[in-house]
């Protein structure tokens, strides 16, 4: 547990240092997270030096369209991309590995984008509040979990998560989002009325739900591929993918959820 609070703090200073560095610095950091949870989940899954490449392609690819706004012309280069190496890997590669391939692909560095948006729209006081509904709600759960877990969460999939984790995950990263929601008000970057803490509440537990099924997706993922973790990067935590799993996938849920509700404005 020791090795697990060293590498979460170190961890979090990282995270901290990077966003008060210049843009630039924020935009590299997420180019590489990228760049290492697909390294491991394409290590997991065994995959040929082709579709290595590919991948590499297909993320540059999207990453693109993403980044100019012209993303259906980049997404429909990637699934032809894809499906011109279905045929040319045909009887050597899977088809089904050679799709799944580009989906996750496409998760990853797709989901990872709103990070990079959330960014470029609201700063750093977007892009906190997914390393807190993701992280709290990793903490939270873990902890609850360990004290007073009593009821197995889905046991096929995530042998250790309880429900009663989930539910302090849930709870923790409401709070959590409370919390800050009261330090921007204090801080006057935003103006804190019933509707401001609301609506921070909201996002609070419902990030948290999505974190989690996040976190339930890659474990599923570990169990097919046979591993315990995505690698040893972070001590007590596993990989990058392990440590990143549920940001990932609450990012985009966040961006647009402050967008079209114009919670930071």
């Amino acid at each position: 547990m020791i090795k697990r609070i060293i590498t979460a703090v170190i961890g979090i200073l990282v995270l901290i240092a990077i966003l008060v560095l210049p843009e630039i610095a924020f935009h590299i950091a997420a180019g590489l997270v990228i760049a290492g949870i697909l390294y491991e989940v394409l290590r997991a899954m065994k995959v040929s030096l082709t579709l290595w490449c590919v991948s590499a392609i297909s993320a540059i690819l999207s990453l693109l369209g993403i980044m100019t706004s012209h993303f259906a012309p980049c997404l429909i280069a990637s699934i032809m991309l894809y499906m011109i190496t279905a045929i040319i890997l045909h009887g050597k590669q899977d088809i089904k590995v050679v799709l799944s391939t580009g989906f996750l692909t496409w998760f990853v560095t797709l989901f990872m984008s709103a990070i990079m948006l959330l960014y470029h729209h609201y700063e750093i006081y977007g892009v906190l509040l997914v390393f807190i509904c993701a992280w709290g709600t990793d903490t939270f759960a873990y902890f609850t979990g360990l004290f007073f877990g009593k009821h197995k969460l889905i046991p096929h999939v995530s042998p250790k998560k309880t429900v009663e984790g989930a539910v302090g995950g849930a709870v923790g990263s409401m709070i959590l989002c409370l919390v800050y929601a009261r330090i921007l008000a204090l801080l006057t970057v935003y103006q804190g009325d019933i509707r401001f803490y609301i609506m921070f509440a909201v996002l609070g537990l419902a990030a948290s739900m999505l974190a989690q099924i996040g976190d339930l997706a890659a474990s599923a993922l570990k169990r097919d591929c046979e591993i315990k973790d995505f690698g040893t990067i972070f001590p007590g935590h596993g990989g990058i993918m392990d440590r990143f799993d549920s940001v990932v996938f609450i990012a985009p849920f966040i961006y647009y959820f402050i967008t079209y509700l114009s919670v930071l404005v």
